[in-house]
């Protein structure tokens, strides 16, 4: 294969436009060769002096399509971890480097983040590009990605989609190593202070962990129902009084201009 693209490059590199676009083709094919047995700096090399669009590219990945590769016949997800993430990142820095910033494109490089760095990933969510949601959700799904999936909810205004996602993960129904557990609803939960929200789960975040949620209602800028919450916290002594302090502290405050 290197003998014939050297060959090829030789005879056709200086001639006519019409074998200009046959070097082109070739190089197209020789690329998805070279990509189809591991040879990625020399596969994406091609891609490149083709102005291949990413999204040409991108098909080829089964772990981001969730489809079978087209041909070259390589499936990426049966490939060893090392050797997906390889993949992976000559994928991500082809399409940073060709520019491209649709949502289709989004969509793909939020894959693949979520499939080589977490940490990243989260970043790249809060520019809240435009992406298919249907599609990043079902991925997320797929890879049991269910902390991230949660994050992306919240990242995108779906906040009771986010809290309920990450209640499964707190039940057990499903699981995640990834996810940092109930302190994390709480947090979005006081960035949001969305009162239905809040109050929507306030009773099953005290079966949880009492101390956690006590740290929600004593800081929420939210409008509560505190005869709700007074009812909840009877058989809790301790709470309720923690409670019934903030609120009068809470209502001197305001009564007396502090």
């Amino acid at each position: 294969l290197d003998q014939a693209m050297a060959l090829a490059e030789e005879t056709l590199g200086n001639l006519t436009r019409a074998k200009g676009t046959r070097l082109k083709l070739l190089r197209q094919r020789a690329a998805k060769m070279y990509w189809s047995r591991g040879d990625l700096e020399e596969a994406f090399s091609l891609f490149s002096k083709c102005g291949t669009a990413p999204e040409e590219v991108y098909v080829l990945y089964d772990t981001i399509t969730g489809e079978e590769a087209a041909p070259p016949p390589i499936s990426v997800s049966s490939l060893p971890e090392e050797k997906q993430h390889e993949y992976h990142t000559h994928l991500l820095r082809y399409i940073s480097k060709m520019g491209s910033r649709n949502e289709e494109s989004n969509t793909v490089e939020m894959k693949l983040l979520a499939l080589t760095d977490q940490e990243k990933v989260m970043t790249f969510m809060k520019e809240r590009r435009a992406m298919n949601m249907t599609s990043v959700v079902q991925f997320l799904k797929s890879r049991a990605m269910f902390y991230l999936l949660g994050e992306y909810y919240a990242t995108t205004g779906f906040v009771c989609e986010a809290v309920e996602q990450w209640r499964d993960l707190e039940n057990g129904s499903v699981t995640d190593p990834t996810y940092p557990g109930l302190k994390r609803i709480v947090k979005l939960l006081l960035d949001t202070n969305i009162q239905t929200v809040i109050m929507d789960n306030i009773a099953w975040l005290l079966s949880r962990d009492c101390d956690v949620t006590m740290v929600l209602l004593t800081r929420t800028a939210a409008e509560l129902n505190h005869d709700q919450i007074l009812q909840l916290l009877e058989e809790k002594p301790a709470y309720l009084l923690a409670y019934l302090e903030e609120l009068v502290v809470t209502s001197c405050q305001l009564h007396c201009g502090l």
